[in-house]
């Protein structure tokens, strides 16, 4: 186990100034234009979840207007994003076409929801929006956590 000290930046002297955040409307652009340039097939309905249909390659997403924010809306579908690149005509992923079989307490399943999770943490954090998401869901396979996921 590593152990580390944290400080708050105000207790600290000669440390430079922190970037500041692009304005929120550059990250919005940013998201929009990847959705764009995905052509990837988004349905917006009226349900409160966002899935990804390998065999049919089409998203579907709560209306915008379902969510608290901004940036929740666009790390859904970054995430959803995330389990496309798994189509056959892309990365050819069988983990999700797997996980899709045998259900969502599979370490198939699991091990692809992490992987589209990680896919949409790390473009939060590049658009410096943060990680908006939760659930449980966001470690799916710790539900067996002496047994990693298979796949």
């Amino acid at each position: 186990m590593r152990r580390y000290t944290v400080f708050n930046a105000e207790q600290t002297t000669g440390l430079p100034e922190a970037e500041p955040p692009p304005p929120a409307w550059e990250a919005v652009r940013r998201a929009e234009r990847v959705l764009k340039i995905s052509r990837a097939e988004i349905r917006h309905t009226g349900q409160n979840m966002a899935s990804c249909d390998i065999l049919r390659d089409r998203i579907t997403l709560p209306h915008r207007e379902q969510f608290r924010e901004g940036p929740a809306y666009y790390q859904s579908a970054m995430h959803e994003l995330g389990h496309r690149t798994g189509h056959p005509d892309r990365l050819t992923r069988e983990i999700p076409l797997r996980g899709m079989r045998e259900g969502p307490r599979s370490g198939a399943y699991a091990r692809e929801d992490l992987r589209a999770e990680i896919k949409s943490m790390i473009t939060g954090a590049a658009w410096r929006w943060g990680t908006t998401r939760g659930g449980p869901w966001r470690c799916g396979w710790c539900w067996q956590p002496h047994r990693p996921p298979s796949g």
